[in-house]
C-alpha cells in the first residue's frame, strides 16, 4: 500500500515538473517587442532636444504600432517631430499632443517590418520609429517615459504582441547663455511648399467635393491647418476638407503651420460645382414641362 502511494506521489510530481518545463519553454518562445526612450542625458534651459523613439522587434515581424509619449509640462515643451529616419512609411496619426503630457501617434508598414530589416540581424535591433522635439522650461530632473503600447503583428490577424517599455531620465541645468541657445533652437523657416488637389463628387452623390493637402517641415513636422474660402477668415481644418457649393468660382487658401507658428500658404480656384451646372438643365426643363402641361390643361378648361 505504501508502495502504491508512493508511485503516485512521485508520479505527480513528474506530472508537475513536466507542466512547468513545458510552460516556461512557452513563455520564452512568446514573441514580444520593447519600446523605448533614448535623448540626452543633460540639457539647459531653453534648449531644444532631439526624443527618439525606437522599437526592437526581437526577431517577431510586426506591421503597425500606436503609442504614447509621457512626458513632464513642468520641465518641457513639445515643439515638433520629423519621420525623416522613420521606418513608418504609412502615419495614421502623426505625433501629436492631444493631452497635456501626452504625445500619441500611431503608424503602418505595408508587408511588415522584415521587409525592410533583416529580423535575424542582431545590429538592426533598435529600429527608429520617430524622432521629437522638446524645449526644456527649468531646472530639474525630467522623464520621457512610453505610454499605453499596441504592436501587432504581420501575420494578417492583427495579432498582438507583448510590449516592454524602458524610460529615460533628463537632467536639466541652468543656461548660462541664454541668447546664443535661444537663437541656436529656434526655427524660423517655413513649411515646404505644397499642393492642394481636388476630388469631385459623383453627379448624384451626397459627399461633397473635398480638398486634399499634406505639407511637410523638415525641421518640426506640421502643427495645424487654417483654411479661408473666398474673402472669409480663416478656421482650423482638416484635410480633407469639405468644399461648399457656390454658384461662381471662389479661391480657396490653405495655410501650413509648423510648431514655431512658421507658415506656408498655398490657393487653388475652386470653379462653380459641377452639380450646379447639372441641375439648372435639368430645372429648365421641369419648368419647360410644366409649362406645357399647365398650358395645355388651361386651353382645355378654356375649350
Amino acid at each position: 500500500m505504501k508502495n502504491k502511494i508512493l508511485q503516485k506521489n512521485i508520479f505527480n510530481k513528474l506530472i508537475v515538473f513536466f507542466v512547468f518545463i513545458f510552460a516556461f519553454s512557452f513563455s520564452s518562445n512568446s514573441e514580444a517587442a520593447q519600446v523605448s526612450v533614448v535623448t540626452s542625458p543633460t540639457t539647459v534651459v531653453g534648449e531644444r532636444i532631439n526624443v527618439d523613439i525606437f522599437i526592437n522587434p526581437d526577431k517577431t515581424s510586426i506591421n503597425s504600432i500606436q503609442s504614447v509619449v509621457n512626458f513632464s509640462t513642468e520641465y518641457f515643451e513639445f515643439s515638433g517631430f520629423s519621420t525623416k529616419q522613420s521606418t513608418i512609411p504609412v502615419w495614421v496619426q502623426n505625433p501629436k499632443e492631444n493631452k497635456k503630457g501626452e504625445i500619441s501617434f500611431s503608424g503602418v508598414i505595408p508587408g511588415g517590418l522584415d521587409r525592410l530589416y533583416d529580423p535575424l540581424n542582431s545590429s538592426n535591433n533598435l529600429i527608429p520609429v520617430v524622432r521629437l522635439f522638446f524645449v526644456s522650461k527649468k531646472e530639474g530632473l525630467a522623464k520621457f517615459s512610453i505610454g499605453e503600447t499596441l504592436v501587432l503583428k504581420n501575420d494578417g490577424k492583427g495579432t498582438s504582441v507583448d510590449v516592454s517599455t524602458l524610460s529615460f531620465d533628463t537632467k536639466i541645468l541652468k543656461n548660462t547663455n541664454t541668447q546664443n541657445t535661444q537663437s541656436s533652437s529656434e526655427d524660423k523657416n517655413p513649411p515646404d511648399s505644397f499642393s492642394i488637389n481636388i476630388i469631385e463628387s459623383s453627379l448624384f452623390g451626397r459627399s461633397p467635393r473635398l480638398a486634399v493637402f499634406s505639407a511637410q517641415d523638415p525641421e518640426g513636422g506640421i502643427s495645424r491647418y487654417e483654411v479661408s474660402v473666398g474673402s472669409l477668415g480663416f478656421v482650423k481644418a482638416e484635410s480633407p476638407f469639405p468644399l461648399p457649393y457656390r454658384l461662381f468660382a471662389y479661391t480657396l487658401t490653405v495655410r501650413a503651420f509648423d510648431y514655431s507658428e512658421n507658415f506656408r500658404e498655398q490657393q487653388v480656384t475652386i470653379s462653380a460645382g459641377a452639380s450646379y451646372i447639372a441641375v439648372v438643365p435639368i430645372l429648365i426643363a421641369i419648368l419647360l414641362i410644366v409649362g406645357f402641361f399647365h398650358y395645355r390643361f388651361y386651353n382645355r378648361v378654356r375649350t
